[in-house]
C-alpha cells in the first residue's frame, strides 16, 4: 500500500479521537426533541436537505474525492423498508453525506454524538440534515429509540459509525462500539455495511470509493447472540473490503512503536 508522509500515533484503538473540531456538547437530556410534529419543520428540512446540503456536498465531494459508490444494486433487498447503515468513520465532514447519496432516494437519518448538534450555528441546521445526538440521559434514551423505531418504520435509512470516533483517512476497521447493533435485532431491520477505500486517481488525488454489503441479519437463540452475529458479519464484510485500500494518506501505528 502507497503510504503518505503524516504519521499518528495511537494508544487506544476503540476510545482515541482524531477529529479536528473542538466542541464542547450539550446534554441531550429528555427536552430535546428527536422527532419533531410541526410541518413547518419538515418544509425546513427538505430545503435544506434535499435543495442545499445534497447537491453541494455531491459536487464539492466530487470534486475533491472523485467518490464514486459501487454495489448500490445490493439495497433492492430492503424494498421500501426501513434499513441500518453502517459504515467506518475516516471523514469529518464528508460522512454526513455519503449515506445519503448511497441509498438515496431514501431519506437519511444519522447517529451522531452530542458536538454535532452543540456548534452555536450549525447545531441548529444538523437535525434538519438528519442528526439524531446519542442520549446522555434515561428519558432521552427513550426518545432515542422511538425516534429510531420511528424512522425504520417509516422507510428511511438509520446510518450509525460503528467505531464511534474519527479517524481522518484511516484505511483499517477499528473495534466496534457495543450496543451498536441492538436495532436493527430489536426491529428485525435488514442491516448494511458502507466501507469507504481510498486511493489515488492518476493525477495523484484521493479517491474514495464505497462499497455496500448486505443485507445481514443477526442468527441465535436469543437478542445478545444475534446482536454479536450482526455485528461480526458487518465487521467482516468491512474488513474484508478495507484490503481493497491501496494509499494511506495517514499512517496510523501503535504509540509503542513511537517509544521503542
Amino acid at each position: 500500500m502507497e503510504k503518505g508522509e503524516k504519521t499518528i500515533y495511537y494508544r487506544d484503538l476503540a476510545g482515541d479521537e482524531f477529529s479536528k473540531a473542538k466542541i464542547t456538547p450539550r446534554v441531550i437530556d429528555e427536552k430535546y426533541v428527536y422527532v419533531r410534529k410541526n410541518p413547518f419543520w419538515y418544509i425546513s428540512r427538505f430545503f435544506w436537505y434535499r435543495l442545499i446540503a445534497m447537491p453541494i456536498g455531491f459536487f464539492a465531494f466530487r470534486c475533491r474525492f472523485h467518490h464514486k459508490i459501487v454495489g448500490r444494486e445490493k439495497l433492492k433487498a430492503a424494498g421500501k423498508s426501513g434499513i441500518f447503515l453502517y459504515a467506518n468513520h475516516t471523514q469529518e465532514t464528508a460522512d454526513a453525506f455519503f449515506p445519503t447519496y448511497a441509498v438515496f432516494p431514501k431519506s437519511v437519518y444519522v447517529v451522531v454524538n452530542p458536538e454535532n448538534v452543540s456548534m452555536k450555528f450549525f447545531g441548529r441546521f444538523t437535525p434538519r440534515l438528519g442528526a439524531l445526538p446519542l442520549p446522555a440521559t434515561a428519558g432521552a434514551a427513550r426518545n432515542f429509540v422511538k425516534a429510531v423505531d420511528k424512522r425504520i418504520g417509516e422507510g428511511k435509512c438509520v446510518t450509525i459509525y460503528p467505531e464511534a470516533h474519527i479517524w481522518p483517512y484511516c484505511t483499517f476497521i477499528r473495534p466496534f462500539k457495543k450496543g451498536s447493533f441492538k436495532y436493527p435485532v430489536k426491529l428485525d431491520a435488514p442491516a448494511y455495511s458502507m466501507t469507504n477505500v481510498y486511493s489515488r486517481t492518476k493525477r495523484g488525488k484521493v479517491k474514495i470509493t464505497s462499497y455496500i454489503d448486505g443485507p445481514f441479519y443477526g442468527e441465535g437463540n436469543d437478542r445478545m447472540s444475534k446482536e454479536k452475529d450482526l455485528s461480526d458479519k458487518v465487521y467482516s464484510a468491512m474488513c474484508e473490503r478495507a484490503k481493497l485500500n491501496t494509499y494511506a494518506r495517514i499512517n496510523y501505528e501503535p504509540a509503542e512503536a513511537k517509544d521503542d
